[in-house]
């Protein structure tokens, strides 16, 4: 019953996996009430109710609340007969919540409103009436019809491919004609072309219909694309699809259209995509409780290391030189493949006396979201291989002064960093640019030592300790 005052519960009944198991569940017995079909009675099913009923113990347990075999289909009547001692003092919408006593219900001028169920398992139009309070579901009548009575619409829009009705012709042959056709007041159909074409191919003689006669022209026609429309807009649950069908040992779901062997590949490509996703993003290796700021940047933690020599991530595979700390002050194509895929260049790394955090380029004319994106990505690496062993030092780069926000996150107090001269000497604004960002960063961070790579420029440290490394490249063309 979906009448439980408790909010944790509530949220599992408005889930969208509930939500997906019950169209399930309706869609496995047509839309018709399980209780009064074993009467041969044909009630259009509101709610799926749970055999064990859900409370604070079991809510929790999935194999309770998500089993498809604890679920029955039920009518109004049929529900409010299992839960109450005059049922008729109760009455539930079409997701099956409790809504009011009768007796608070104001009276109702009479009149007729026709719901097309949402869920694709309840197929039917069902009239509802109130009338001075009172909420009466119009019966379904079945009635005997000589099939060759039956006339189809002539505009009927759906398409019915040899294939699909050879389908529903093994249906019948297996588990029964258990879905009628319906037809109106002139024994036109409305709904059931597919079957009406299965069962004249089964030589079928007289059959048993829904007559709808209470619908006007314009309805018939509405119902006719309403009721194709909404079984096409939904489609299967393949893990919950997987299971079921696995379930089913006497009977080739094959000669219904079922590749199991598609639908595995599908939900294990399912998984695999969403492996991708996080693989693509390395979610996977980012720890929350090691997070600084608003933006959750990686925090590196200070190792004490201060290297005699850096030397370019672009010779990392072949230099013999293995005592210095690899610098990533190069274009960023050529070590964007260290993020996407950290992992292959561990023990590469592990060679060298340290690293420094990728330089990944914060550029004035970046969105802001993306030197954010770089600052993180910076920090989230060196977190990375230092946890896998490597001592790595935080490279700290900025833009203008909003990047302040965020730069200098995730590097303790006291820590020894690296900053980067290159491309300030000879301009002016990258220089008092740069300017801004030291003096911002010695007041935030306090280094203890500053590795200054590209060479010396007019600033005063103050009483840091300052290391300079030139530029291997440019020195190179002097």
């Amino acid at each position: 019953m979906r009448y439980i005052d408790n909010p944790e519960i509530s949220k599992k009944y408005n889930s969208i996996k509930w939500r997906k198991l019950r169209k399930i569940k309706l869609l496995s017995v047509n839309g018709l009430c399980e209780r009064c079909l074993k009467k041969g009675l044909y009630s259009p099913a509101i709610i799926v109710h749970h055999k064990e009923y859900i409370n604070e113990s079991n809510y929790m347990i999935d194999e309770v609340f998500y089993n498809l075999d604890n679920l029955e289909a039920l009518c109004l009547k049929c529900h409010n007969e299992e839960h109450f001692k005059k049922p008729e003092e109760f009455y539930f919408d079409e997701d099956g919540n409790v809504l009011k006593k009768w007796g608070y219900i104001p009276p109702l001028t009479k009149h007729a409103l026709y719901l097309s169920y949402r869920s694709p398992g309840i197929r039917k139009t069902h009239r509802i009436i109130f009338e001075e309070g009172c909420c009466i579901l119009s019966e379904i009548k079945l009635e005997k019809i000589d099939i060759d009575k039956l006339i189809p619409y002539e505009n009927n829009a759906k398409r019915h491919p040899k294939k699909q009705v050879e389908r529903i012709m093994k249906s019948i042959q297996e588990c029964g004609y258990n879905d009628p056709i319906a037809i109106d007041e002139n024994n036109m159909i409305i709904e059931g072309h597919g079957r009406w074409m299965a069962l004249k191919e089964l030589k079928f003689k007289e059959i048993k219909v829904i007559r709808l006669s209470n619908l006007s022209e314009q309805q018939k026609k509405a119902y006719i694309l309403n009721h194709n429309k909404l079984n096409m807009e939904t489609g299967f649950d393949d893990e919950i699809l997987l299971k079921e069908l696995g379930k089913i040992t006497e009977i080739d779901m094959g000669d219904f259209g079922f590749d199991v062997g598609k639908i595995f590949n599908d939900v294990a490509f399912k998984e695999n995509a969403r492996q991708q996703t996080n693989d693509y993003y390395n979610l996977g290796i980012i720890d929350f409780d090691r997070v600084d700021g608003f933006y959750q940047i990686p925090v590196i933690r200070n190792d004490g290391y201060i290297p005699e020599d850096l030397m370019g991530f672009n010779y990392a595979k072949t230099s013999e030189n293995k005592h210095v700390g690899i610098h990533f002050y190069l274009d960023d194509y050529q070590f964007e493949r260290l993020w996407n895929a950290p992992d292959n260049y561990i023990a590469i790394l592990k060679q060298y006396d340290c690293i420094l955090s990728p330089d990944f380029s914060l550029f004035l004319d970046m969105p802001m979201a993306m030197k954010v994106w770089n600052v993180y990505r910076s920090r989230m690496i060196g977190q990375f291989y230092q946890d896998k062993g490597i001592k790595v030092i935080p490279t700290v780069s900025w833009a203008e002064k909003e990047t302040f926000k965020f730069c200098f996150d995730g590097i303790p107090k006291g820590s020894i960093v690296s900053i980067s001269t290159l491309g300030i000497k000879r301009n002016k604004d990258a220089m008092e640019i740069w300017v801004d960002g030291v003096n911002e960063m010695i007041k935030r961070i306090a280094p203890s030592t500053i590795l200054v790579y590209g060479g010396k420029v007019d600033y005063d440290f103050g009483n840091i300790d300052v290391r300079y490394f030139e530029n291997k490249v440019t020195e190179r063309f002097k």
